[in-house]
C-alpha cells in the first residue's frame, strides 16, 4: 500500500488526479509487482479520483470508490439539501461556488463519461444514511460501468460516509466508537484477493 498526502495548495480534483496516477506509476516502475494486481482505493473525493485515472489510464489492474462521485451536481444539490438551504436558493449558489476553481472543477466532471470508460474491476460502495454522497453515486456506476465479472456493487444499510454503522445520519464521526466496518473491510479483502489470485 502506498500513501501520500494531498497537496498542500489548492489543487482541483483533475491536478489531484494526476497525483494519484503518478503514484501508480512509480510503483509500475517496481518489478516486484505486477500491473493488473495494482488498483486504487479512493475515498470521497477520492473515489472519483480513482474513476478518473482509471478511465485514462487502462493498466490500472481495479479501483475501490468507498462514498466515490459520479454525479456532482446531484451530490451538492444533496449537500444541500441535508445542510437545511432553501431548494430555491441552491441555484443561485452553485453558480456561485463555480467561481472557485476546485467547485469549476468538480462541477465540469462527466461522470457517466468516465464510468463508461473504465475497463477494470470495480468495488464500489457507499452508505444509505451518508449526508455527503448520497447512493444514486453508486447505482449510476453500476448502471453506466460496462459489465466485468469482478465488479461489485453495494450500498451498506446504516452506513455513514467513513463505512461506520450507524443508527441515524450524522457527520459527527468521531462520536461512532467504530473505525471501520469490518464486514466493508472483509469485503474489501475478498475483491482484492479475487483480482490477484
Amino acid at each position: 500500500s502506498l500513501r501520500y498526502d494531498d497537496r498542500t495548495t489548492d489543487a482541483n480534483t483533475s491536478e489531484l488526479s494526476t497525483d494519484a496516477e503518478g503514484a501508480l506509476q512509480f510503483l509500475q516502475k517496481d518489478n516486484r509487482f505486477r500491473h493488473e494486481q495494482m488498483g486504487i482505493f479512493g475515498h470521497s473525493e477520492g473515489g472519483t479520483i480513482a474513476w478518473m485515472v482509471a478511465a485514462r489510464n487502462h493498466t490500472v489492474g481495479f479501483i475501490v470508490s468507498m462514498g466515490g462521485v459520479v454525479a456532482p451536481m446531484e451530490t451538492m444539490v444533496f449537500q444541500f439539501c441535508k445542510a437545511g438551504v432553501d431548494s430555491s436558493q441552491i441555484p443561485a449558489t452553485l453558480e456561485s461556488l463555480k467561481q472557485h476553481r476546485w467547485f469549476e472543477c468538480f462541477l465540469d466532471i462527466n461522470g457517466k463519461k468516465l464510468v463508461r470508460k473504465c475497463r477494470c474491476p470495480v468495488l464500489a460502495v457507499n452508505g444509505d444514511k451518508d449526508v455527503q454522497v448520497p447512493i444514486c453515486n453508486v447505482k449510476y456506476m453500476q448502471q453506466w460501468k460496462k459489465p466485468h465479472p469482478l465488479s461489485e456493487f453495494v450500498i451498506y444499510p446504516d452506513h455513514n460516509h467513513l463505512m461506520q454503522r450507524c443508527e441515524e445520519e450524522s457527520v459527527e464521526y468521531g462520536k461512532i466508537e467504530e473505525t471501520i466496518d469490518p464486514a466493508f473491510l472483509a469485503e474489501l479483502t475478498a475483491f482484492i484477493q479475487k483480482i490477484c489470485r
